[in-house]
């Protein structure tokens, strides 16, 4: 594991979303043993933008940023992971009688995934969660996250 607080917070946070069935089920039921496979095919450890296309497929990306703190606190930084939840708008409808869309099911199961978690050195806290779109195709769901984590140079004096 990387010590810099954004690969850390990605690797983490995609470790604990391939390793959750019900998440990956809403994604694409036949890849449910795919694990890792999943990385770079439907998971992205960056904001990609999905190409125009009609292929169906849902996408999560993970994005990490260290927000600039250091005037104000001397011993910690604080980290947002963004999380979106993209599909295609034809793959939108679940049809499992929850009568919920696959990016709000997706991004509920990730709240619940992470609103005990801690990560750095404090929890996993939900600051935001929105619909958007991506594109005039791609729907999506947009959640924010804030951890924190110690910073190097507070322990290096």
């Amino acid at each position: 594991m990387s010590n810099d607080p954004v690969i850390e917070l990605k690797q983490l946070v995609i470790a604990d979303i391939i390793g959750t069935p019900a998440i990956i089920e809403l994604i694409d039921p036949k890849m449910i043993e795919a694990g890792e496979e999943l990385i770079y095919e439907n998971i992205y450890p960056f904001n990609r933008v999905p190409p125009i296309e009609e292929e169906v497929k849902t996408y999560i990306t993970v994005k990490a940023d260290v927000l600039s703190n250091y005037m104000t606190n001397q011993m910690f930084k604080d980290c947002n992971v963004v999380i979106r939840i993209i599909t295609h708008q034809s793959n939108m409808r679940v049809g499992d009688g929850r009568g919920a869309t696959r990016i709000d099911l997706i991004g509920e199961e990730i709240v619940n995934l992470f609103k005990s978690r801690t990560f750095g050195v404090s929890k996993l806290e939900l600051l935001s969660s929105f619909e958007t779109a991506v594109d005039y195709r791609h729907p999506c769901r947009v959640l924010t996250f804030q951890t924190q984590h110690v910073k190097d140079r507070a322990c290096s004096k």
